[in-house]
């Protein structure tokens, strides 16, 4: 056996070309097709004439055919039992288990050699290895379309709400304005409960916070009292989605998405989508900045929340725009190349900033006290993660040339057609939408432990 390979491409004999031949004048019903290792090519073992149309009476003839230990394409023709055309054809691989491996796998690699030498013949695929399968009946089951309700059989449960949830944004994306990107279309409806809890909250913002949810896209505001640090929401907040809303430092508001780790996918989906909204009536109705923050259970709830001082962006608002002292001078010193990342302790000396812990270039700093070792050790290993997860994505980067909605990067289709990188769909979203969805901007959200970025992209049909 001089065959090299399982992918050998082996020749079709002449008797198998005037057989199915564009000028085959009347084709058999069916061709059963060998390999013959000594001549290295695909020949014609057997037939079934073109007078046998009763489908049952075919396969019958197919199955005499058929030997048990020897694997082996069959050529149907399906005009006048299945088919009105000539060209529509069925090709039947017949692999037998107890049938050597190295036969099998030509027989596979043979189906593009048949495809190929004949064109005009459209094939459709069937394939068997028992001779209960070498049936009407089964052919007809396995080769039929399938309907909605078949790949929900397949599905779990979950499986299925994760895909209504995505069919209905694209649909609520497709009917939005088009000159609005990504989820920032969809407007919420806001109820009266809301504007009165916001009202009273920005009367005495010190020892109140707002509770808003959503009841279908309406959105309603609960009023809660005595909490003047985020640590007193702790047990407070609901089982399911919600937003709330309370002081920062200085004249800044709060703004954490609420995500219980227990609640439903379709809720988190209906909180992420209209994130947006929800953020604009607040700014609109405090005429302040908004810092945002996410939370998935009590053990986030920290005051560390609100000493952020990083705002969301807007738009519409000068304010976010414009900076908040003259920019300092830039620091000295050779610039590190696009792309590159700069590791921990090997960055080059900055200006100081207000707030940040610098010393005055006049006044020197008192040296810190030494921190406890674990407290080094794990800040290093948060950094080097940090930097780890930086440098996976910064070869990647200057790949991304377009941005893409949600919907079409929860199609598989359509971010595969346009050569996506599967794990990193998330960084094509437009910025907007990304902030929406995840509660933070991408470099934030890159800082996340893997599993924690990975758990946020399954909330939103991303991995």
């Amino acid at each position: 056996m001089m065959l090299g390979g399982a992918n050998a491409n082996l020749s079709v004999e002449q008797k198998l070309k005037d057989l199915l031949g564009v000028d085959a004048m009347t084709p058999p019903r069916a061709v059963k097709v060998d390999v013959d290792p000594t001549a290295e090519c695909l020949v014609c073992s057997g037939e079934v004439s073109q007078e046998i149309a009763v489908p049952e009476e075919v396969f019958q003839a197919l199955d005499e055919l058929l030997e048990d230990s020897t694997p082996c394409l069959v050529l149907l023709s399906l005009e006048g039992i299945h088919e009105t055309t000539a060209a529509n054809w069925a090709m039947i691989a017949w692999t037998p288990d107890i049938s050597p491996v190295k036969l099998r796998m030509l027989c596979a690699s043979s189906r593009r050699t048949l495809r190929e030498e004949f064109p005009h013949l459209r094939f459709k695929e069937y394939n068997c290895s028992e001779r209960k399968e070498v049936t009407w009946q089964q052919y007809l089951e396995s080769t039929r379309t399938r309907t909605e309700q078949d790949r929900f059989a397949a599905m779990t449960q979950d499986e299925i709400d994760q895909l209504e949830v995505r069919k209905q944004v694209a649909k609520e994306q497709a009917m939005a304005p088009k000159k609005l990107a990504g989820l920032a279309a969809l407007q919420v409806k806001v109820n009266a409960s809301f504007e009165e809890a916001m009202k009273s909250f920005l009367e005495k913002p010190e020892q109140s916070a707002v509770v808003a949810k959503l009841d279908s896209e309406e959105l309603h505001g609960e009023l809660l009292e005595e909490t003047s640090a985020v640590t007193a929401l702790r047990g407070r907040l609901p089982a399911e989605p919600a937003f709330v809303i309370l002081p920062a430092l200085g004249q800044q508001l709060l703004f954490i998405t609420w995500l219980p780790e227990g609640a439903g996918v379709r809720q988190k989906m209906k909180i992420s989508t209209f994130k947006a909204s929800v953020l604009e009536q607040v700014k609109e109705l405090a005429e302040k900045e908004v810092v945002l923050a996410e939370a998935t259970d009590d053990d986030d709830l920290d005051d560390s929340l609100a000493a952020s001082q990083k705002a969301a962006v807007s738009a519409t608002s000068p304010e976010a725009a414009e900076p908040r002292s003259a920019p300092l001078e830039a620091p000295a010193g050779p610039k590190p190349p696009a792309g590159a990342v700069a590791l921990p302790g090997l960055s080059p000396p900055r200006a100081a900033q207000v707030g940040e812990g610098y010393a005055s270039p006049k006044e020197p700093k008192e040296a810190p006290k030494e921190a406890p070792k674990e407290a080094l050790f794990q800040e290093k290993e948060t950094a080097a993660k940090t930097t780890a997860f930086a440098a996976g994505t910064a070869g990647t980067a200057s790949d991304i040339t377009e941005i893409l909605s949600l919907a079409e990067l929860q199609d598989a289709s359509v971010w595969k057609a346009r050569n996506v990188i599967a794990t990193e769909r998330e960084r094509y979203l437009p910025e907007d939408v990304f902030l929406s969805l995840f509660g933070m901007d991408k470099a934030a959200f890159a800082k996340l432990p893997k599993w924690k970025r990975d758990n946020k992209k399954k909330e939103h049909g991303l991995f």
